[in-house]
């Protein structure tokens, strides 16, 4: 029996649309080698299986586990040929396979080959235009072939030997994408079932006609209707008819034909002219309005409401609900919102740039809510008042007059009230750390490790393993556990004075919890307190402040702008003067820079920030770099409100570059903590020696098992 120099793997479940064209291009390498044709069947129902039987040597029934990878291994596990050809049930072969057959039958030095994929989306599910991808896909089978991942399964093989690239298309793929993973791991997306259909028939001439469609007839199968709409795009002339009869619509139908209409729209959106201002902001209401209800029946709230879910969306829709959602920040009256998921739009679909560059000069109008003649209102009452007026003074100083001053008041005047409120002492929280500090306090070095270690010991076997574990991962206090019980005994035997010093000049009583569970989880490696102080609040460090109607934003290491998008998400951007942000890394400082394009008060660097300008040396894993640096007292001219430091232990150096500005603005400083021993305290000690004002709060977003993610905040008190 002639030795198999090829098996080809096809994966397959409800195919029948596509699967009697893949294999059928498959059948043309019998011309050129001998292989074989291993199909692997995923439960199909619809007659796939039934056709693959006039093809494939052998079917292969597969029971889904939820992963995709163990499909195709199974596949792999039934291949015997020297070489493996994986293919997916919705891609054909180019008619050439030249390329192919000629690294088979010639390269012996050879491991694997790339292939060349033409991807052409249909305006279906989302995918849209034509893009080239290359994806190893003939291996051989002596190399232990596998495939790993379960959202984008790719075969792993040791190529380092041999690998060669085939460059024109060898692989084409349609438009069909199937769901079945994103059901598995999303089971909440799909509100209502996934077959959106008609039976076929020229329909356009009731829409020439200007008659209603009847509703029933979208209710078998989505391809069909998507037929529909190319049926519609070969007659230009239907173009205007079409958005005269959708005015004439009720869009509150059934989701199929809330699909044919969100089609159609994407359809016109690919051959508008965005000159033509009037007919195209007429096409962008009508695609909003559909998109906005077809998406709310299509997916669960909750995926809608939740933004890092939104990529896994099909392409166009996330393109149309970022959009809606850009809309939506618009008539809230946030600017920013507004540019930010237009920005995001563009990015997931650039075919449709034009639309989104229309949105962008063309923002909607904003209307006078009611809620801004509210406060109109509001404040004309307040202004026939006495600023000293005790009442007036007892309204200003209350917690729910602080969360909404900023919708009251457009020129910042009012804003010169202490954005925290004032708290009875609480005997108990202070007894607490009394009673921490006495049995911290220690004669000597040897007597404090002694404690520390006995503390240490005092913990559950599990407990132990559980902190070594982090401790090996994190050696940030040392890399074995005496150099860390080490640290811990150093630290209160000679810093307890610093810990009493911070504990009274905190702001209130949040805080005073948050350092007395971060010290019991150093000296008692207590893990309750710490889960009771994590802030159960989204933005919780910037609810401490008040918003500014002229604020200067400071952001060092500002990644890729999520301090701003978490100031605007809490005060929107009206009040915003400048905002300056400095980044190091060149990845994040790329998608800052596009992240700020459109925002006009915001300037980004790409530069580190220290005690002094000029060049800095630092030692990478890939050599010695040199980066610029600023201090921001030399690069900044402008009046400081608001500081942000998230440096990864650089804290001091921004510090000391920026004394001027502390001194002489006084800004709120929000800074995030490095995981020591150290800085908890001093911070807070070099901030009050360069201004006195400074009332301290800490905010705590770590974990349960070791003190992280701490947040110091230092707001001046108003005289």
């Amino acid at each position: 029996m002639k030795k198999v120099l090829l098996s080809v793997g096809v994966l397959m479940e409800n195919d029948r649309a596509c699967i009697e064209k893949c294999l059928q291009c498959i059948e043309k390498l019998r011309d050129h080698v001998t292989y074989e044709l291993v199909v692997g069947n995923l439960g199909a129902t619809d007659g796939s299986r039934e056709i693959a039987e006039r093809y494939a040597d052998q079917i292969i029934d597969i029971s889904w586990n939820g992963s995709i990878s163990d499909a195709w291994n199974t596949v792999l596990n039934h291949c015997t040929g020297e070489w493996y050809f994986g293919i997916e049930a919705d891609e054909y072969l180019d008619v050439s396979v030249e390329q192919l057959v000629n690294c088979l039958n010639e390269a012996d030095s050879l491991n694997a080959i790339s292939v060349a994929i033409q991807e052409t989306g249909a305006v279906q599910w989302g995918e849209v235009g034509s893009q080239i991808k290359r994806e190893i896909r003939v291996v051989r089978l002596a190399e232990q072939v596998r495939y790993e991942g379960d959202e984008l399964p790719k075969i792993t093989a040791n190529h380092q030997n041999g690998l060669v690239h085939i460059t024109s298309p060898l692989l084409h793929r349609g438009g069909t994408i199937a769901k079945r993973l994103e059901e598995q791991k999303y089971p909440y997306v799909y509100q209502q079932g996934e077959n959106l259909s008609i039976p076929f028939t020229p329909l356009y001439r009731m829409v020439q006609e200007q008659m209603e469609l009847p509703a029933q007839i979208f209710q078998s199968h989505s391809e069909e209707i998507d037929e529909l709409v190319v049926c519609f795009q070969k007659h230009e002339k239907l173009r205007p008819l079409w958005m005269q009869w959708l005015k004439k619509q009720n869009l509150i139908q059934n989701l199929g034909m809330l699909h044919f209409y969100a089609q159609m729209l994407f359809s016109m959106l690919c051959v508008q002219e965005w000159e033509e201002e009037q007919q195209a902001q007429e096409l962008v209401t009508q695609f909003l309005s559909v998109m906005r209800q077809y998406l709310a029946q299509l997916y669960h709230p909750k995926c809608l409401g939740w933004e890092p879910g939104w990529g896994m969306l099909p392409t166009l829709h996330h393109y149309g609900w970022r959009l809606v959602r850009a809309v939506q920040q618009a008539e809230q009256g946030d600017e920013y919102g507004y540019l930010y998921h237009l920005h995001h739009a563009k990015q997931a679909v650039p075919v449709f740039s034009g639309l989104v560059d229309f949105m962008m000069v063309h923002p909607p109008q904003k209307e006078d809510t009611q809620l801004q003649q509210l406060a109109r209102q509001v404040r004309a009452i307040l202004s026939q008042y006495a600023a000293d007026d005790p009442a007036l003074v007892a309204i200003k100083s209350s917690a729910a007059y602080q969360k909404v001053a900023h919708l009251l008041w457009e020129d910042g005047t009012e804003w010169t009230t202490d954005g925290t409120t004032s708290e009875e002492p609480d005997p108990s929280l202070d007894e607490d750390f009394q009673l921490l500090m006495e049995v911290s306090t220690f004669e000597s070095q040897r007597e404090a490790l002694e404690g520390i270690v006995h503390s240490y010991e005092m913990l559950s076997e599990d407990g132990q393993d559980i902190l070594k574990e982090y401790w090996n991962q994190h050696p940030i206090w040392g890399k074995e556990i005496p150099q860390v019980m080490q640290n811990i005994a150093y630290t209160f035997q000679q810093h307890r004075c610093e810990f009493e010093w911070l504990y009274g000049r905190l702001g209130d009583n949040r805080s005073k919890r948050v350092l007395l569970a971060i010290l019991c989880n150093w000296r008692f490696f207590d893990f309750t307190r710490l889960k009771n102080v994590k802030e159960k609040q989204e933005n919780s460090v910037l609810h401490l402040m008040m918003p500014l109607q002229q604020e200067m934003i400071v952001d060092v290491g500002a990644k890729i702008g999520l301090f701003h998008d978490s100031y605007v998400k809490c005060y929107g951007n009206s009040g915003i003067q400048s905002y300056y942000a400095y980044e190091e890394d060149g990845k994040n400082y790329q998608q800052l820079r596009q992240m700020m394009q459109h925002v006009t008060y915001a300037k980004a660097y790409q530069t580190a920030v220290g005690a002094k300008t000029g060049v800095l040396h630092r030692e990478e894993s890939n050599g010695l770099h040199e980066l610029q640096m600023v201090a921001l007292d030399d690069h900044i001219s402008e009046k400081m409100t608001l500081l942000n430091i998230s440096v990864a232990g650089q804290e001091l150096d921004v510090i000391k570059g920026c004394m001027n500005h502390i001194k002489k603005d006084g800004p709120c400083v929000i800074i995030a903590l490095p995981e020591n021993f150290e800085d908890i305290w001093r911070l807070p000690k070099i901030m009050d020696e360069l201004l006195p004002s400074y009332q301290f709060y800490l905010r705590y977003e770590g974990g349960n098992l070791w003190s992280s993610k701490t947040y110091l905040v230092a707001i001046p008190v108003k005289k």
